[in-house]
This record gives C-alpha cells, structure tokens and sequence, in this order.
C-alpha cells in the first residue's frame, strides 16, 4: 500500500505471509560434504515499510524497515533445536539521507547511509550451527558532474566493523574449530568519467 502526503512524503507499506510444505535444507554430513534434506513444514510472516521524505528541493530522507518471523511449524524430527529458518534475520533497518549541492560549479548530490541487519544463524543441524549477531553499517557517496565531466568517491563500511556476517566457511573444519566471516573491510572508491 502507497500513501502520499503531499508531494513531500510518502509510505509504502508491505504485509506477508506464506507457507512452505515440506521445506528443505541442506545439511553437513560427517565427510564434510553437503546433502539436501526434508526438514518439515515452515511459515514466514512479515512486514516492510518505506518513508520518503523531501525537505525543501536540496534534502532527501528515506527510511525502511522489515520485521518478519521464519521458522518451521511441524517436522523436521528432534534434532532440530532452534525452528528459526537460517540466515534470515528478524529485522532489518536501513536510513539514507542525500543532499543536493554545488562545488565550484560543480553540481550532484552528496549522502550517507546507516543499515543495520538482525542476528541471525547457520542451520538446523545444532552440531554445526553457529551464531551471527546483529551489526550495524555505515557506507557514504558523493557524486558531482560538470560540463560532461563526472566525479564519484564512495566510502562503505565506514567504522570498519570487524562483526561476524556468516560464520561458515571450511566445511571440512567446521566440528573443530571456531570460524568466522568479517564483512569487507573499509573501502573507498574513485570514479572519474567523461561524457563524449
């Protein structure tokens, strides 16, 4: 559903739900290879929300949220500990802000973003599974275009936030030993280009 307040504002919002009959998963077996298995019956719900927001013609808000609940309903046998559907997490939050300005007659826009992703886990399996908190990040752009001649800089990551986003990587050493993913670390980035 949209709403619009004026030409300033607007919200879009999202509601869902759906139901997955005999879900599967992959699963680690004990030669460190992966096999696809039956895990049950499973239900997601959730909701999702945009607001756009201009103040004045130089600066521009956008806000969105998602909150949703994915877990299994029935099967899946006993070894299963936590009905949570992996590597989904329950919320995620995301705020931009952009302005519009002028450089020495140079023209564009310049912004920065906050995003924040939920904790979240590696599997059904409890032998292997593993825990991924929530994190927050920061990433920042200018852009800037003069008589044909266009300039970007990008920042992402900008706290360089060393936070676990998928713990999993060697399957083979995963039953023996602590791993970790970080998130790419900070980058920073310069564009130049011409129009002809």
């Amino acid at each position: 559903m949209l709403f619009r307040f004026g030409t300033a504002m607007s919200l879009d919002l999202t509601i869902y739900g759906e139901r997955w009959s005999h879900a599967q998963a992959d699963e680690l077996v004990a030669d460190g290879l992966v096999a696809t298995r039956n895990v049950g019956n499973a239900r997601t719900i959730g909701a999702e929300g945009r607001l756009r927001w201009s103040l004045g013609h130089a600066l521009k808000i956008d806000l969105s949220a998602m909150v949703q609940s994915a877990r299994l309903e029935s099967g899946g046998g006993t070894d299963i500990d936590d009905p949570r559907i992996p590597a989904v997490p329950e919320l995620a939050l995301r705020g931009d802000v952009e302005r519009a300005l002028s450089i020495a007659g140079w023209r564009g826009t310049a912004r920065v973003g906050l995003r924040y992703t939920g904790a979240t886990h590696l599997s059904f399996d409890p032998t292997v599974d593993r825990r991924a908190r929530g994190r927050l990040e920061a990433d920042a752009g200018l852009a800037l275009a003069r008589d044909g001649w266009l300039l970007s800089l990008s920042a992402t990551n900008l706290t360089n936030r060393r936070s676990n986003v998928f713990p999993f990587g060697n399957p083979f050493r995963v039953r023996a030993e602590p791993q970790r993913t970080p998130p790419r670390p900070r980058t920073l980035g310069l564009t130049i280009g011409r129009d002809f």
